[in-house]
């Protein structure tokens, strides 16, 4: 087989590569997810652009040689090539892997969705507590708490409207939800792939050596853990029955009021107004209701793309019963001390 034709083949391989490898890598982040994480899906995507990158590195050289040599059906074949390399990037759906999409109420990924998505448009979180970390020197859990109290009790009536939930102990706890999910950006902008949390991120990668609560709520960065962990230390200041959700990659928030359960992930800014057990395990109907997140708005500092990412890869998690899941009682010791104090 001569060069020519090998490399037609490679080519044709290659674009017919190029179509499938976003559905690929959604089959890997969806339904593949509790065998083939997050840094095995960046692998193949990484391995995917060299292998393109180097087609259309070829296909240049080939090009500019059969025009040198002034070989024009080589030239035009070539040129061909290189339109439809250039015709599939910019047709292929590639939000299907980066899952940015806005999802429709009714089908998700071709599947049927368990859940009515309600957007509530009307909490801007980080709008509102603009500038409060900034303002005030808050020292403790304790005094935090003392601030929310005195804010929600003097704007209750506001916060009733915007957040919009029928239970005046579930829309506080939402509006603690919105004031953790804009705490910080959601991992690293100039390192995404290394940790980007609290007090190991591409600022800060001290640990917890002497770290007391005004480093925890001043950093600029943070990840599930540490909105999950923070969210816990407020709901158990306020006396509100909750648990921890742990699931493989991420870990969220689960609140008892009136009887009822409800899920909420600071993470995503969403609520869920059912038990992660019964979202699993059921096929009971439930709501999620999505707040507005600072991540997933470009004008913001705390812009970052993988927050729809994220979000969409709950939902997904969400509709087709992500089984294994456990749930924890208290926060670890070390992350205890800061958030508490001894």
């Amino acid at each position: 087989m001569n060069l020519k034709r090998c490399f037609i083949i490679l080519a044709i391989i290659g674009l017919f590569g190029l179509l499938i490898v976003p559905d690929l890598l959604n089959y890997f982040v969806g339904k593949n997810q509790p065998i083939i994480g997050e840094d095995a899906v960046k692998g193949y995507a990484f391995v995917g652009k060299l292998f393109v990158i180097a087609l259309v590195l070829a296909n240049l050289y080939k090009l500019f040689g059969y025009l040198k040599s002034k070989d024009w059906r080589g030239f035009i074949l070539f040129l061909v090539l290189l339109l439809l390399f250039s015709f599939v990037f910019k047709s292929v759906d590639y939000s299907k892997f980066y899952l940015e999409k806005k999802i429709s109420t009714n089908t998700f990924n071709e599947y049927k969705v368990r859940f009515n998505l309600i957007e509530n448009n009307q909490f801007q979180a980080e709008s509102y507590f603009q500038g409060l970390k900034e303002s005030t020197e808050i020292k403790s859990m304790s005094q935090l708490s003392s601030i929310l109290l005195a804010d929600f009790e003097k704007n209750k009536e506001l916060l009733f409207e915007q957040i919009h939930l029928q239970d005046p102990k579930l829309n506080f706890a939402v509006y603690l939800m919105g004031f953790v999910s804009q705490a910080w950006a959601y991992g690293n902008i100039m390192a995404p792939s290394e940790s980007g949390c609290v007090f190991n991120n591409e600022h800060d990668r001290s640990g917890f050596a002497k770290k007391n609560f005004s480093d925890y709520l001043g950093s600029k960065i943070g990840c599930c853990t540490y909105y999950a962990y923070f969210l816990k230390a407020l709901l158990d200041q306020f006396k509100i029955e909750n648990k921890l959700v742990l699931i493989r990659g991420h870990i969220f928030n689960e609140i008892l009021i009136a009887g009822k359960s409800f899920v909420l992930d600071a993470n995503i800014n969403a609520l869920y107004t059912i038990s992660w057990k019964d979202i699993v395990e059921t096929d009971l109907p439930f709501e999620i209701v999505s707040f507005p997140h600072a991540g997933m708005d470009k004008k913001s500092k705390k812009y970052r793309p993988i927050i729809g990412h994220f979000k969409q890869k709950m939902y997904w998690l969400v509709n087709t019963r992500y089984s294994f899941f456990e749930y924890q009682n208290s926060i670890p010791e070390n992350y205890a001390l800061v958030l508490r104090g001894p």
